[in-house]
C-alpha cells in the first residue's frame, strides 16, 4: 500500500489487483488491467506515475492521467519473482527479488541494470533514505547496504537467520528491519550495529516509521504493533482482524492504513489508537 497524499492511495495484490482511492479509503476502484499475475509492492514517484512489482518478472509502470500500464520487465528476468521497490526520485529506482537480484533504473523504468549484490538469497525489501544510501533485506537474516547508489553492496551483521521481509529508515541513521519468527531489528547508527527486539513469535510482514521514535508493524496474524520509543518497546494496538496483514503505510503521522489477505483494509485516524475496517 502506498499513498501519494492524505486522500489518494494505491494497493497492489494477488491476481492483478491494483486498487485506487481518492477519498481516504472510503471507496476503492480497480485501475485498468495489469494482468493476472500476483503483484507484491507499489511505489509512486509523483501523483501521476507509479510502479508495482510481482511474479513472472513483473515490473509495471502506471500513468494515472491516462490510466495506462506499461510493462517494464527487464530482458532476461521474465520468470523472476520481484519484491520490494523503492524510487529516490522520478528517474532512479531499485527493485529486489529472488537469487539476490537487485535492479536499478536511472530513466524512469525504460531500462534496468542488474547490480552485483554478492548474495544468492532471495531479497524481499529495499529502502533508500537518501539518493546514495540504501538497504536491502531478505532470507537468512540478510542485510545489505550501499553508500554509492547501488554500485557496491556490503553485508551487515544482523545476528539472526530469520527471513527479513521489509526494511524502513526514518533517516540516514535510524532504521528497522522485520521478518519471520517475530524478528525486529533496530539500528541507530546507519546499520553498523543491529539490535534484536523480538516482540511476537509470528511473521512480521511490513514496517513503517513516521518519525525516529514512532513506528508500526503489520503482522501475519492480523495484528498491528506500535513503538513510541524508537523500537525499544512494542505495544499491540490492533488485534481485531481475521486475515493476515502484509503492508502498512502512514501518509500523515496520525492517519494510517494496513492491508492484508482477502481484501482486508483497516484505517486509523488517531495514531493507531483505534482502527476501522474499510470495504475494498
Amino acid at each position: 500500500i502506498f499513498f501519494t497524499n492524505a486522500s489518494t492511495g494505491y494497493i497492489a495484490g494477488d491476481q492483478g489487483t491494483f486498487l485506487k482511492t481518492t477519498n481516504g479509503g472510503s471507496t476503492w476502484t480497480q485501475q485498468g488491467n495489469p494482468g493476472q499475475d500476483d503483484l507484491s509492492c507499489v511505489c509512486f514517484t509523483s501523483p501521476s506515475s507509479g510502479y508495482t512489482t510481482g511474479d513472472k518478472g513483473k515490473i509495471l509502470k502506471y500513468n494515472t492521467f491516462a490510466s495506462t500500464w506499461i510493462s517494464e520487465a527487464p530482458t532476461g528476468h521474465r520468470n523472476a519473482v520481484f519484491g520490494g521497490v523503492c524510487f529516490v526520485n522520478a528517474n532512479t529506482g531499485y527493485v529486489v527479488g529472488d537469487s539476490g537480484m537487485i535492479l536499478k533504473t536511472t530513466n524512469g523504468g525504460t531500462t534496468w541494470t542488474t547490480l552485483s549484490s554478492g548474495t544468492l538469497v532471495r531479497l524481499s525489501g529495499v529502502h533508500f533514505p537518501s539518493a546514495s544510501v540504501g538497504y536491502a533485506v531478505g532470507k537468512n537474516g540478510k542485510i545489505l547496504k550501499t553508500t554509492n547508489g547501488g554500485s557496491t553492496w556490503l553485508p551487515q551483521a544482523s545476528g539472526i537467520t530469520q527471513w527479513l521481509k521489509a526494511v524502513y529508515f526514518s533517516d540516514i541513521d535510524h532504521g528497522c528491519a522485520v521478518g519471520g519468527g517475530g524478528a525486529i531489528l533496530m539500528t541507530s547508527d546507519g546499520g553498523i550495529t543491529w539490535v534484536s527486539m523480538i516482540c511476537l513469535t509470528v511473521e512480521n510482514e511490513d514496517v513503517f516509521f513516521t518519525s525516529n521514535l514512532t513506528g508500526y508493524i503489520a503482522v501475519s496474524n492480523g495484528y498491528v504493533i506500535k513503538t513510541d520509543d524508537g523500537g525499544q518497546n512494542w505495544t499491540l494496538i490492533y488485534q481485531g482482524g481475521t486475515e493476515p496483514l502484509n503492508s502498512v503505510h502512514f501518509p500523515t503521522p496520525g492517519t494510517g492504513y494496513a492491508v492484508g489477505n482477502n481484501g482486508e483494509i483497516i484505517k486509523t485516524t488517531n495514531w493507531g489508537n483505534t482502527w476501522v475496517r474499510l470495504a475494498d
